[in-house]
């Protein structure tokens, strides 16, 4: 909103009021398509309550597993003390932003060329009006897939690091 209001001031010549009035247009915030967005929210935050646990216990089960196999050398295991710790901590941060990222891509492209997965994803692109809630227009179902991704995403760096770092 800050950059809207300076991209209005600057560029386009209105004047710090004009462009708060601009910004927080009532029309705009109160619109059929703007209660929709708030509809959705809503809904999707009951479901996330309801489904979070569930995709969190799934980290924390791959994170537990982890650290108990390491501590009894079950899978043979080498350690990591030689290794700065800055450095473990920069490449587990690197490798999980890239596959974290690239995972979002793919999934998007997905939703976009699969119609089954267009079906959820046009509730997304089906805003009239836009504000900062209309980011957060999406389909139930399209939430899950994405909270399964990242648990999924989640496990395989996981084990990408122990299978490959510790050789």
């Amino acid at each position: 909103m800050v950059m809207a209001i300076v991209f209005l001031c600057a560029w386009r010549g209105f004047g710090v009021r004009g462009a708060f009035s601009k910004v927080f247009d009532k029309k705009v915030f109160w619109s059929g398509s703007a209660k929709a967005d708030y509809l959705i929210y809503a809904i999707n935050r009951i479901i996330s309550i309801v489904v979070s646990p569930y995709l969190i216990a799934q980290s924390a089960v791959t994170t537990f597993l982890f650290f108990q196999l390491s501590k009894q050398n079950a899978i043979g295991f080498l350690s990591f003390d030689h290794w700065p710790s800055i450095l473990i901590i920069t490449l587990y941060t690197l490798t999980y932003f890239f596959i974290d990222d690239l995972s979002k891509y793919i999934v998007h492209r997905c939703m976009h060329r699969w119609q089954f997965l267009w079906a959820f994803h046009k509730v997304h692109h089906s805003a009239e009006t836009m504000t900062p809630i209309t980011v957060y227009r999406v389909h139930p179902l399209e939430s899950i897939i994405y909270g399964l991704r990242g648990s999924f995403v989640i496990g395989a760096v996981m084990n990408f690091c122990i299978l490959f770092w510790n050789k």
